[in-house]
């Protein structure tokens, strides 16, 4: 089954916290945070950060993008408007 809405994430991996990881049955894992960040200058819609705990603040490690295919009412928005843009009278 295909999900309708995804996000893709990039991090710099040089930036996780290694005393953040953690051992699991399966593997060894880092907890991380998206946050919404609508009004990025640079086009991005979310940052990610490393979880630490409440009481520790993690670092910026990366960021994130809806990712948006051809026929999504979003990117449809975003292309009239650019074409609204060109339009030179």
């Amino acid at each position: 089954m295909a999900h309708e809405q995804k996000i893709t994430v990039k991090i710099d991996v040089k930036k996780l916290v290694k005393s953040g990881f953690y051992q699991g049955e399966k593997g060894l894992y880092a907890t991380l945070t998206i946050i919404p960040t609508p009004d990025n200058k640079y086009g991005d819609d979310y940052m990610v950060t490393q979880y630490l705990g409440k009481e520790e603040k993690g670092p910026i490690i990366g960021n994130a993008r809806d990712l948006v295919f051809d026929n999504d009412t979003k990117k449809k928005e975003v292309v009239e408007e650019e074409e609204e843009e060109d339009l030179s009278f």
